[in-house]
């Protein structure tokens, strides 16, 4: 039986997702700034009746909050150092993330994981698909967050077409482009395939999305269903791996001649294939970092937004990974032995699907400043909380 508390939880979690609701003339994305407040007041509400619960911090949450506190403190230091103004915006947004990622665990330590993972995945997908079947069947470009926000889709597949689909379109579901589908719903997914095999219905839902993330025609998104589909053949047997192979392959045939066009027929023509900027990003984060021992140690720093003076670069600076970005803005050391340190927990624990997941989001394009950023995180902890009393709640 589904819980009222439940319900709110899976609200939470479906806002902290919409990012792509972002409205420029107010530079915020309203529905992840509730769902980071509702984080809070809900865990306020619990501590008040539970003090317990504020024992619920587990090492990895713990690992986190204490990861922001560092990060801040390193980014102040970057600030003197470089003499560069801070950003108000970013100052905010620190203060509310490094409170939703000491309020996540234990606000979702009283909520139904498997049940908010599901129904997020639920309604992501069920877009997705709607927009897909629209303007593949019908021709109807479907795009709801762009007549919201009046920021369209950037999914357009070039000049691409195919005999039997058309000209190509990318789609993104609720999002503003393709790779952040698969940036948000990836991980989501992974964690969910802890429930994977509990029933018909958790299978079925972890096949629509996976096969979700591979027809959005994201690069990013084949890599993280690929690595997923890898995980629950090692993990599961019998007939369902047939099942899984088939499913697997037939979403590659519909794919795989776009990005056969993308990376091979357009570099053969000498055009760009999206990896020249990447390549320029590594190019200039070595060059940052071998420019002195503090560039090395503590990078840029994230208070301050002004890069021009620092490095070189075109595009987001997340594009290429949240943990190059990170390198850049934080050194080498803090985010290798943050990332490491999440990494052996998991592997302790022996949660691999929470591996995959945290391999996803550090390979994606994610932002720490972001409210799902600690939601997730936190959630490749707290993925079993079958033994807590949640009753009372």
């Amino acid at each position: 039986m589904t819980r009222g508390i439940d319900r709110f939880g899976f609200i939470i979690l479906l806002f902290s997702t919409l990012q792509g609701v972002y409205f420029t003339s107010i530079g915020v994305a309203p529905l992840t700034l509730l769902a980071g407040v509702g984080v809070i007041f809900m865990s306020i509400l619990i501590s008040r009746n539970d003090t317990y619960s504020l024992q619920g911090i587990y090492s990895g949450s713990s690992a986190i909050v204490g990861f922001y506190f560092l990060t801040f403190i390193s980014s102040v230091l970057s600030l003197i150092y470089f003499g560069d103004n801070p950003d108000l915006k970013r100052m905010l947004a620190y203060l509310l993330v490094i409170m939703v990622a000491v309020a996540a665990p234990v606000f979702f330590k009283y909520i139904n994981i498997e049940y908010i993972l599901r129904m997020t995945l639920i309604c992501h997908f069920t877009y997705f698909y709607i927009q897909f079947i629209l303007y593949y069947q019908f021709q109807v470009d479907f795009d709801l967050i762009g007549n919201l926000t009046g920021q369209n889709q950037k999914g357009w597949g070039g000049s691409f077409s195919t005999e039997g689909m058309g000209h190509v379109r990318r789609l993104g579901g609720m999002f503003n482009e393709p790779g952040s589908y698969a940036t948000f719903i990836s991980p989501i997914t992974a964690i969910f395939l802890n429930f994977y095999s509990k029933n018909l219905f958790n299978k079925m839902v972890a096949y629509l999305s996976l096969a979700s993330i591979i027809l959005s025609f994201s690069v990013f998104g084949f890599i993280f269903a690929s690595l997923m589909f890898i995980a629950i053949m090692l993990s599961y047997k019998g007939k369902e791996i047939v099942f899984l192979t088939v499913s697997y392959l037939l979403c590659l045939s519909v794919t795989l001649p776009y990005f056969t066009y993308r990376f091979i027929d357009r570099n053969t023509a000498g055009l760009d294939t999206g990896l020249s900027f990447r390549e320029t990003f590594i190019s200039e984060l070595m060059t940052f970092l071998g420019s002195g021992p503090y560039e090395f140690l503590f990078g840029t720093g994230l208070i301050s937004t002004s890069l021009d003076d620092k490095v070189n670069l075109i595009g987001a600076v997340n594009d290429t990974s949240i943990f190059l970005a990170l390198i850049l803005n934080l050194g080498v050391i803090l985010p290798t032995v943050f990332v490491s340190y999440l990494a052996l927990l998991n592997l302790k624990k022996k949660e691999y699907f929470c591996l995959i997941a945290l391999i996803i989001i550090f390979l994606s394009k994610l932002s720490i400043f972001y409210i799902f950023f600690p939601i997730i995180l936190t959630f490749t902890f707290m993925q079993n909380n079958s033994s807590i009393d949640r009753e009372k709640y």
